[in-house]
């Protein structure tokens, strides 16, 4: 499974309901969890095409 491959726990998300942007001056750290599969990369890119009118 694509998220046993990116080292999580467990299957995961990815929120695109919201962007956030980051203060870089801000003190936050920040720890990567994973990283996305190619195959999730590809699924990704197609939902956001097919939602985008609706963000």
């Amino acid at each position: 499974m694509d998220w046993q491959a990116a080292n999580l726990d467990k299957p995961s998300w990815i929120d695109v309901g919201t962007m956030y942007r980051l203060d870089k001056t801000l003190q936050m750290k920040i720890k990567k969890i994973g990283k996305l599969s190619v195959a999730d990369i590809w699924r990704l890119a197609m939902f956001t095409r097919e939602h985008e009118s609706g963000m």
